[in-house]
């Protein structure tokens, strides 16, 4: 997703928040989450989603800034074939493309 770029800035101590800008260096994504996809995580880009986090809770957001998938899922991982496993409170489910959740 050669559309966006991540960018940090410095909040309270040494912590970082993160956020995205696109081509035009517009912010499509607040500069207001703890953890996001960054270079060390580019292999876990799902479905053209961006990867955000904040308390341990992650989602997604598509490539024009808008929440696709809300943060509230422990954990992201997996991804391969237009799906992803999501974790949620011990439970793991299959999240695909289409943004929809199915647990076992």
């Amino acid at each position: 997703m050669e559309e966006v770029a991540r960018i940090v800035k410095r909040a309270d101590g040494w912590k970082n928040m993160y956020g995205f800008i696109n081509t035009a260096g517009k912010e499509i994504i607040l500069t207001k989450h703890e953890d996001t996809d960054d270079i060390w995580y580019r292999a876990l880009r799902f479905s053209e989603l961006i990867i955000a986090g904040n308390d341990n809770k992650y989602g997604c957001y598509d490539k024009t800034g808008k929440m696709a998938v809300p943060l509230i899922y422990s954990n992201i991982v997996n991804y391969s074939s237009n799906l992803a496993t999501v974790l949620d409170m011990g439970n793991e489910g299959t999240l695909i493309k289409k943004k929809k959740c199915l647990f076992r």
